[in-house]
C-alpha cells in the first residue's frame, strides 16, 4: 500500500508498538497511489497469481510473466485473511511501475518465518516491498533479515534503518516505511499484533542466567579454577539461558519445544566460544585481584555464655 502523504510522528528511529485488530482502510483514499489486496483476489488455493490488480484503479498492476515464479494465492492464512505466498528458494515476485516520489508512506502486511542475509541493507534481507535499484540510484526497500529485523532504507546517499529482532515469527505484523522527502531521510516503523517477541524468554534470562553463573563460581572456592569457571559459565550462560530463551519461543511462536530448540542451534557453537573467552578473562582478572571470591563462608561455633572454663 503506497501513500503520497506523510504521517507526522513523535520520535525518528526504529520502534515496534502492540498493534490491536483493526481495519486499515475500509475504502480507497484519494491519496494512495497504490494498493494491493490479497482478499480481491479470486483464484483457487495455492494458485499461481501473474496479476496483482491496483484496487485504486490508478493502474499500477503487479505482474509476472514468467510462471516458475510467480507467487501463489493463500486463502485465510493470515488472521484468517487472504495472502500472497512468496517463496524466495524460487524467485517468486510480482513488479509493477514506481507509483511514487518524494515523500510518501509504505504500508506492508506481511508473516514470515525467516529472514535473508544477516546485514542491514535492506537490499540484501528477503524483499517485503523492494524498489533497489542496481548502482547509485534514489531507490528504497523494505526487507527481513535472518535476525527477525525489518529493514528499510533509501538510496542516493544510502541510508538504512532497522527495526528490534524477533519479526521472523511467523505471525502477522505491519510494518510501515515513512520517506518524508527526496533527500532520502526515512523513518521506518514495525507494528506487531503481539505484546511479545519470541526472543522475549532470552531477555527475561539473562539476569537468571548471570545470577547462575556467579552461583556457581562461588562455590568453586575463595581462588577462580579455569575448569570450574568453564563448568559455571555453560550451566548458566548456555543450560539456563537457552531453555528459558527456548521456553520463550515455543510460547509466543506457537511452535513446539523440539521446534524451537532446532531453531536455536545454530547460535549454540558462538556462545560455546564466548564460555571459554569469558572463563579465561575470569582466570586473569582473579589473577590480577586475588581474593574477590572470598573465604568460603562457614558457620563457626559461639562460644560458652556460662562463663565456666571448661574441664
Amino acid at each position: 500500500m503506497f501513500d503520497r502523504r506523510v504521517e507526522r510522528c513523535a520520535a525518528v528511529g526504529p520502534r515496534a508498538e502492540p498493534l490491536e485488530a483493526r481495519t486499515l482502510l475500509a475504502a480507497v483514499d484519494p491519496n494512495l497511489a497504490a494498493w494491493f489486496r490479497a482478499d480481491a483476489l479470486t483464484a483457487p488455493a495455492g494458485a499461481a497469481v501473474g496479476l496483482w490488480a491496483d484496487a485504486t484503479g490508478h493502474g499500477f498492476n503487479a505482474t509476472q510473466g514468467d510462471p516458475a515464479h510467480r507467487p501463489t494465492f493463500q486463502p485465510g492464512v493470515l488472521n484468517g485473511k487472504a495472502a500472497l505466498h512468496f517463496d524466495a528458494t524460487s524467485q517468486t515476485q510480482l513488479s509493477f511501475a514506481r507509483p511514487v516520489s518524494g515523500g510518501f508512506t509504505v504500508f506492508v502486511v506481511f508473516s514470515s518465518p525467516r529472514g535473508a542475509g544477516d546485514g542491514d541493507a535492506w537490499y540484501g534481507g528477503a524483499g517485503l516491498v523492494d524498489g533497489d535499484v542496481p548502482g547509485v540510484a534514489n531507490d528504497f526497500g523494505l526487507s527481513l533479515n535472518s535476525r527477525g529485523q525489518v529493514l528499510a532504507g533509501t538510496g542516493a546517499p544510502d541510508t538504512f534503518l532497522s527495526s528490534g529482532l524477533g519479526f521472523d515469527d511467523a505471525r502477522a505484523h505491519v510494518a510501515s516505511f515513512v520517506r518524508f522527502n527526496a533527500t532520502g531521510k526515512s523513518l521506518p516503523r514495525v507494528l506487531t499484533f503481539t505484546f511479545a517477541t519470541p526472543s522475549a524468554g532470552f531477555l527475561i534470562g539473562w539476569p537468571v542466567a548471570a545470577f547462575v553463573v556467579g552461583w556457581l563460581t562461588e562455590r568453586g572456592g575463595s581462588t577462580y579454577k579455569l575448569g570450574w569457571g568453564l563448568v559455571a559459565n555453560t550451566v548458566g550462560g548456555i543450560v539456563v539461558l537457552y531453555a528459558l530463551g527456548i521456553a520463550g519461543i515455543a510460547l509466543v511462536a506457537g511452535l513446539s519445544v523440539q521446534a524451537a530448540a532446532v531453531s536455536t542451534w545454530i547460535f549454540i557453537p558462538g556462545d560455546l566460544v564466548k564460555v571459554v573467552v569469558a572463563a579465561l578473562v575470569a582466570r586473569g582478572v582473579h589473577a590480577a585481584y586475588p581474593g574477590l571470591l572470598g573465604a568460603p563462608r562457614r558457620h563457626q561455633e559461639q562460644p560458652s555464655s556460662s562463663g565456666a572454663p571448661a574441664a
